[in-house]
């Protein structure tokens, strides 16, 4: 059994499972929602209110793990996708943390990590394609110490952006080369990805609250929708015709709506259940969860 946390701002989000060819077997899923919020001036700060109120959670639901996976939710880690020449893994590892300290004008405190996306032509020329992350030292520290407090320790940090893709992947959600977004529509985020050919084109997140008019919710959730629709019709001549819904299952509803009513793209909700056990709406939520056992 592996135990994965996802950490969001006021979250966790913990799953115990089993991986076994190929497929996931999940034990327990459970959310720990927290009086206080875990990132503050960029920095990881839990009291022992949080500390007790995670402990006592943990106990209801028998987790008694003491190594965890634990995957960052939240905008503490800079992501973005960079395009840079081909070469070998020595130096693009080199290329792509350069390219990361010039966008984001990073110091010296930041860890840079990147996975490799896929090879795009320019101009005749073959480049690599790849989604980078940066996450303060700082903030794997106090990550640590965070766990530590729990009596765990982690064994790997994943970035949900880069974990959510291997999940879709993994479960076929891009099955077709037609423009499709896959919208993950989570309780304190809309997080859209682009796809064409297959392969990922962009991503976009908007985030939002609990006490955040709908109808403005609504209006911004179009344009992004638009916006994506538009990039594809201006690069490659065809609009997005389908959106894929993940995430938080009472939003469906909404996004299927918007999606079909304003927009005319057919939306559905991929079957991930060939590949997960048991078959639980509740999952369609723990897909940044999952991506990291996948």
């Amino acid at each position: 059994m592996a135990c994965v946390i996802e950490i969001r701002d006021q979250e966790l989000y913990v799953m115990v499972a089993n991986k076994s060819k190929g497929k996931i077997s999940v034990s327990r899923a459970f959310r720990v929602y927290l009086s206080d919020s875990l990132f503050k001036n960029n920095e990881v700060v839990f009291t022992e209110s949080v500390i007790n109120q995670i402990s006592s959670a943990f106990e209801n639901h028998k987790i008694k793990d003491t190594k965890v996976q634990v995957v960052i939710n939240h905008r503490i880690a800079l992501t973005k996708d960079i395009i840079v020449p081909k070469t070998d893994n020595k130096k693009l590892g080199l290329i792509v943390e350069n390219e990361m300290v010039s966008l984001f004008n990073l110091t010296k405190d930041f860890i840079v990590d990147y996975t490799v996306l896929d090879e795009v032509s320019q101009d005749g020329i073959q480049k690599i394609r790849t989604l980078t992350c940066a996450i303060r030292r700082s903030t794997l520290k106090g990550l640590e110490n965070l766990f530590d407090a729990l009596g765990m320790k982690i064994t790997s940090i994943d970035v949900a952006n880069v974990s959510f893709m291997n999940f879709v992947h993994k479960t076929n959600v891009v099955d077709t080369k037609e423009p499709m977004i896959i919208i993950d529509a989570s309780s304190s985020y809309i997080r859209y990805y682009l796809f064409s050919d297959k392969k990922f084109v962009l991503m976009r997140t908007l985030y939002i609250h609990v006490d955040d008019d709908h109808i403005a919710i609504s209006k911004r959730v179009l344009h992004v929708l638009e916006l994506m629709s538009q990039s594809q019709l201006k690069d490659t001549g065809k609009p997005v015709g389908r959106v894929k819904l993940l995430g938080f299952e009472k939003r469906f509803g909404m996004m299927s709506a918007l999606s079909e009513t304003y927009l005319k793209m057919s939306t559905s909700v991929p079957n991930i259940f060939e590949s997960i056990s048991p078959e639980d709406k509740e999952l369609y939520d723990y897909g940044n969860t999952m991506g990291v056992l996948l």
